[in-house]
């Protein structure tokens, strides 16, 4: 899965077409630039990371793009890291902090990670960091770093917009390891 995964995304016009069906984002992807998968960091000695797609669209924004096999609960980890990762490494020395672009780490998860029973039908995890205001609604939210988390095996489509563009990519992904 892993292997073809690589290869259908290695196509710019398939991934734009996929994170345009699956992301939540307020202006579609126009158009990509694939990036290094490879994280280095500028300091020596620090941790890197590898990911299995890097990109940009054409204002910029960074996406993240991973198919996980299996979860763990170290994937949380991994995927913050990741993210945070791509935010450090848009800046050189030198550069403004409003130079930043903003980053979408997504992963295709060929497992279940969300287990509550009212989230059985929940297939599309979507993070953002947020203030908590009064009472314990959301505030305002801090831009810049958002996780999209898609549970394959709990898609089950039911609506037509479901059903549609999104469902294609969805049920593809599920069903190729099949």
């Amino acid at each position: 899965i892993d292997l073809v995964f690589k290869r259908i995304f290695s196509r710019a016009d398939l991934l734009l077409d996929f994170l345009n069906a699956v992301l939540p984002l307020d202006a579609p992807i126009e158009s990509l630039t694939y990036l290094p998968t490879e994280q280095a960091p500028q300091v020596p000695d620090m941790r890197f990371s590898i990911v299995d797609v890097k990109c940009c669209d054409q204002n910029g924004r960074v996406f993240v793009v991973e198919m996980q096999m299996l979860w763990t609960d170290a994937y949380f980890s991994r995927i913050l890291f990741s993210g945070a990762q791509a935010i450090v490494n848009q800046l050189s020395p030198g550069d403004s902090y409003q130079s930043l672009c903003p980053v979408y780490s997504v992963t295709v998860l060929n497992d279940v990670f969300e287990k509550d029973p009212d989230e059985q039908d929940c297939w599309l995890h979507h993070y953002k960091i947020t203030k908590l205001a009064k009472r314990g609604r959301h505030g305002k939210i801090l831009k810049g770093l958002q996780f999209v988390i898609l549970e394959l095996p709990k898609f089950n489509p039911k609506t037509k917009t479901e059903k549609k563009v999104t469902a294609l990519w969805l049920r593809f992904l599920r069903d190729t390891g099949r």
